[in-house]
């Protein structure tokens, strides 16, 4: 995976639980306090001593020589302190949490000399609620294309498989995927190896890779109910062909052959 969100949000959601009722025993106590310094002041330290011995070993006065009015701001403090733990926001109900794929090799016309290759990626949803409006956009190239032709207009749009560039983002259900088309690579009838990235060219200007540059590529992956994620490929020529990979180097697609 290239980048992969940690624990599972209904597990988040059961673990937060206990510790919203757990807010309500700081909440009664403070109001206790209020209670009973409100109705008898002056018994107040023999009350507050009792109810700590019921959690502990206390001395017999263990409350003597303050004043009454610190038990108010005592029970404030932990009114406010359950209030907190009740309040907690957890996971905002109908997020969605994406995770990015491994890039994927798709040849066309497949075993032709001259096909055209597709670096691919898919992004899954992990739930728990479906995920609205999921793009995929280039960010960054680093170091910037030698080749003059290429504009560096960030953000370019990513296409989903099957759908145009200027498509709208789509949905995808709790526990499934989206596929998308992230680079395309050829080998010109010259020999020049060339990389299709300018989605916003209506012509799809190809952008030529030397065999000494290797681009770092920036992806987010965004929806409008989940936290944007970005991973990093990597492009570059290696034996006779345009490959690209992960930034941690693990294993590598080849885009042109």
């Amino acid at each position: 995976m290239v980048d992969v969100a940690m624990g599972d949000p209904r597990g988040e959601d059961d673990l937060m639980r206990p510790w919203r009722l757990l807010g309500l025993l700081p909440i009664l106590i403070g109001l206790a306090l209020v209670i009973i310094g409100g109705a008898h002041p002056d018994e107040i330290e023999g009350q507050v001593c009792g109810l700590a011995r019921m959690a502990a070993e206390m001395p017999e006065a263990c409350f003597r020589g303050a004043r009454f009015w610190l038990a108010y701001v005592a029970a404030a403090a932990l009114i406010v302190a359950g209030l907190g733990l009740m309040l907690w926001p957890g996971r905002p109900k109908g997020q969605a949490r994406l995770t990015v794929k491994r890039p994927r090799l798709h040849q066309y016309p497949p075993q032709r000399p001259q096909t055209t290759n597709f670096c691919r990626v898919w992004v899954h949803n992990r739930g728990p609620a479906a995920a609205n409006n999921v793009q995929i956009r280039l960010l960054n190239i680093a170091p910037r294309p030698k080749h003059s032709a290429w504009a560096a207009d960030y953000p370019y749009p990513v296409a989903r498989v099957g759908a145009p560039i200027d498509a709208s983002g789509c949905e995808i259900k709790r526990g499934s995927d989206e596929l998308f088309q992230v680079a395309s690579g050829w080998r010109g009838s010259r020999g020049e190896f060339m990389a299709g990235l300018d989605t916003k060219s209506p012509f799809h200007n190809p952008t030529p890779l030397a065999p000494d540059e290797r681009w770092q590529m920036t992806y987010e992956v965004t929806a409008d109910n989940a936290k944007p994620i970005q991973f990093l490929l990597e492009m570059f020529v290696k034996n006779g062909a345009v490959a690209m990979k992960r930034k941690n180097g693990r294993g590598s697609r080849a885009v042109s052959a």
